[in-house]
């Protein structure tokens, strides 16, 4: 029995001396401590949770379509907008409509602009041009480029104005025009006209068919030339009056056109020609119709003005000129000048 109780008593003098050891280390890292109520409480140790490092993005790709010049996938900087991308790719077209898009919204990763263009009907040309032809009694008839939004008046005008013998009862001058539209002039029906009532007149030089022809007597100059088929590409029509009533037995005479004499410092003897840029003040008919939009018909006005009016103070007063309107000037104005 003592044998038994000295053996328990060893265990249990083991066990204790290895719980105090245990609670002695856990008081000295101050695991544990004891309040004035000697109450053990137990220190709360923070658990922080190990997340990887933030990734610095230092380039997003961005794909933009429709309408710019250059559509694509484009790498863009973090923060930068759709401004920004509309840029990289080279601007929008002509054609492009804008009015709903955000530019100011900063782009990301993976975005996908894209660029409508207008929509068909007013609006979409108000600042664009059309091709429209003209056919019949007209001095020049042919394919024109018109500002949007003319009218067949306008049309007729830049052709040249009506031949003697356009009917235009059938047709409204103040109609608009459309792209693509065909005009015809009519020719006015047959009718009797008394020998009281012609003119007979020649026409030579740079014309197509020079010959003598038989006119009503209110025929014009024009009127001439068209029956003769038109100039040729070599004429010059300086000096000439297309608007001049003819009279019975005259003869006209169409020049063909002179080089102009080069000096030896390379400028012309006229003055035509100035750093490169057209003097619309001494340029002739054949200098000025290299000018962009500029053909017979313009030259001839420009001309016409210059003879009735004087020179032009500046370039935008070529604008002036009947049929030369902002869009043909926005051709020209870096092409020109006064002198």
């Amino acid at each position: 029995m003592k044998s038994s109780i000295t053996k328990y008593a060893g265990i249990f003098l083991l066990v204790l001396s290895i719980a105090g050891g245990v609670f002695y280390n856990l008081i000295k890292k101050g695991d544990l401590k004891f309040t004035n109520d000697s109450e053990v409480t137990t220190k709360t140790v923070q658990v922080v949770e190990n997340k990887p490092p933030s990734t610095v993005i230092e380039a997003i790709y961005v794909d933009i379509k429709g309408e710019v010049m250059n559509p694509g996938v484009y790498r863009m900087k973090p923060g930068e907008r759709i401004f920004d991308l509309i840029n990289s790719a080279g601007g929008v077209t002509e054609f492009a409509d804008t009015s709903n898009l955000n530019l100011a919204m900063s782009v990301y990763d993976q975005l996908v602009v894209i660029i409508p263009a207008v929509e068909s009907g007013p609006k979409a040309v108000s600042e664009s041009t059309i091709l429209v032809e003209i056919k019949g009694e007209v001095l020049y008839p042919g394919v024109y480029e018109m500002p949007a939004f003319s009218r067949i008046k306008d049309l007729i005008q830049m052709a040249g104005g009506l031949s003697v013998f356009a009917d235009t009862h059938d047709i409204s001058q103040a109609a608009l025009l459309t792209d693509g539209a065909a005009v015809t002039i009519a020719r006015l029906p047959t009718v009797t006209v008394t020998d009281e009532e012609k003119i007979l007149v020649e026409i030579r030089g740079e014309v197509v068919n020079p010959d003598c022809y038989e006119l009503p007597k209110t025929a014009l100059v024009r009127d001439l030339i068209n029956l003769a088929g038109g100039v040729t590409k070599d004429a010059t029509l300086e000096g000439i009056n297309l608007t001049k009533p003819l009279a019975s037995g005259e003869t006209v005479i169409i020049k063909k056109f002179e080089t102009p004499v080069i000096n030896n410092d390379g400028g012309t003897g006229s003055e035509e020609v100035i750093d490169g840029l057209i003097n619309i003040n001494t340029a002739d008919l054949d200098t000025l119709m290299t000018l962009s939009g500029i053909g017979i018909i313009l030259g001839q006005r420009i001309i016409d003005y210059r003879a009735e009016y004087g020179d032009f103070a500046a370039i935008e007063d070529i604008m002036l000129v009947s049929g030369i309107k902002e869009s043909v000037f926005a051709k020209i104005k870096d092409e020109i000048t006064v002198g």
